[in-house]
């Protein structure tokens, strides 16, 4: 039977039906006649015990309540979905407040399952990125995180951040695991620096159009703009020795040029484990 999620009224007068919920919350089983005078004595109810008990009955119906041998009580099952329903929309409330004080937004959509995030610079994308991973990590233990970059130009411009973030994954116990579709001297000065701190990585090992990155059950899909792409390409593929790349022409020409970089991050344990299967299978 679908269950009706009667929502309880907030304020203003309250219905035969906000007063059934709230006795049947302290007091089951209770036949019509006994919730009747319960309400009537509580709640100075003035209605007669026939709009208690077409309530019950209309209650019943939705899946609200249950009745057995004449007795009603509240259907654990509807308060189950109840909670998951606000819960739900309690996350995707929070999540869009969240995202729309964030710099670097352009748009966004949250829906149950997928959040949609729109960025004015790659710099801030990532910067996004590194939020969601430590608040998707804190207090869990033993989560895997696997990635496929084209280049990880990150150690560049947060080589402490990226030490720091390292230690707190190992502190949880977190198993990392990283492709490089780059295999340029930058992309090996990376790959050596996090192999060192405990990081599965290989570089050159293609991947496709776009970046992907799992965490625990959520599977992240970056698009960065192709001239973006290219213009990191570029840099790492001409680079003959790190003291050849120039930081502020990447950070003022690249990082932080205004485009449009879309985060896509679905939350789908399926989706995301087929996806680190294909990443840790290259380590095998």
């Amino acid at each position: 039977m679908a269950i009706n999620l009667t929502l309880p009224q907030i304020g203003g007068k309250k219905t035969a039906k906000d007063y059934i919920i709230l006795v049947l919350g302290e007091h089951w089983p209770l036949t019509a006649r006994k919730m009747y005078n319960l309400i009537k004595k509580r709640y100075n109810y003035s209605k007669t015990y026939q709009s208690i008990y077409k309530s019950l009955k209309e209650l019943v119906s939705d899946g609200v309540l249950k009745e057995k041998k004449g007795e009603y009580h509240i259907n654990i099952e509807w308060i189950d979905q109840l909670h998951r329903m606000t819960e739900q929309v309690r996350s995707n409330y929070s999540t869009k407040e969240r995202l729309s004080s964030m710099a670097g937004v352009i748009n966004s959509k949250v829906t149950e399952d997928i959040t949609m995030i729109t960025f004015e610079t790659l710099f801030d994308a990532e910067k996004y990125l590194y939020y969601f991973e430590k608040n998707y990590v804190h207090n869990k233990r033993n989560v895997i995180i696997c990635r496929h970059y084209s280049h990880d130009w990150k150690l560049f411009f947060y080589l402490r951040a990226e030490y720091n973030r390292m230690q707190s994954l190992k502190s949880n116990h977190a198993e990392l695991y990283a492709l490089c579709s780059g295999s340029a001297i930058p992309d090996r000065w990376a790959a050596r620096f996090y192999r060192s701190l405990g990081m599965h990585v290989k570089t050159g090992i293609k991947g496709g159009m776009n970046e992907i990155e799992c965490i625990g059950d959520h599977l992240i899909q970056i698009f960065i703009p192709e001239d973006i792409k290219s213009a990191i390409e570029k840099v790492f593929e001409s680079t003959k020795a790190l003291d050849d790349i120039n930081s502020l022409n990447m950070i003022e020409n690249v990082l932080e040029k205004k485009t449009e970089v879309q985060i896509i991050i679905n939350k789908s344990p399926q989706l995301a484990e087929d996806v680190r299967k294909q990443i840790m299978q290259h380590f095998k």
